[in-house]
């Protein structure tokens, strides 16, 4: 018949080994999403901010200089003279085209907004759940061995006793 000594051993190690693996686990997972979470706000912005560049561009295209008067928060300093009524049918095309690119403008910026706040929120939530779940599985193990630890120094305290 086996030690029983030796059976609780091996139970003990094979317990200690999942939580290993648990604790990897969590910890993979963990880091995964804190990358995923840092990553993802630039793998949105950086194609959004292209989008808005290449508007950008196609209002310069048409009023050059205006864009730097309005990166710097003034008004710009154009003050055309109106058009004859020749060059009213051009004029009103042109601004409905500039009001097109700048309604493009407003909904590309809420719609990448609103979806980089959701997929960062959810990323951040699975993050801070997966950094929780290792903290406790790291908790859970430590008093297990914590216990067995105790009860292999009572188990030594009764055999003192008992001798």
């Amino acid at each position: 018949m086996s030690n029983p000594n030796e059976n609780t051993k091996q139970t003990a190690d094979r317990a200690i080994g999942r939580e290993r693996r648990r604790i990897r686990m969590w910890a993979v997972l963990m880091i995964g999403f804190w990358l995923v979470a840092a990553l993802l706000m630039t793998s949105i912005y950086l194609p959004y901010g292209a989008k808005l560049n290449h508007f950008i561009k196609q209002l310069d295209e048409e009023n050059p200089g205006i864009n730097r008067s309005l990166m710097v928060d003034r008004a710009p300093n154009v003050n055309p003279p109106p058009p004859t009524p020749e060059e009213i049918p051009a004029a009103v095309i042109k601004l409905q085209r500039e009001q097109w690119i700048v309604s493009h403008i407003v909904g590309y910026q809420w719609l990448v907004g609103a979806g980089m706040l959701a997929l960062a929120i959810g990323a951040a939530i699975l993050a801070s759940v997966s950094t929780v779940a290792l903290s406790l599985t790291i908790r859970r193990v430590t008093l297990r061995q914590v216990n067995e630890g105790l009860a292999e120094i009572a188990e030594q305290l009764r055999r003192m006793d008992a001798k």
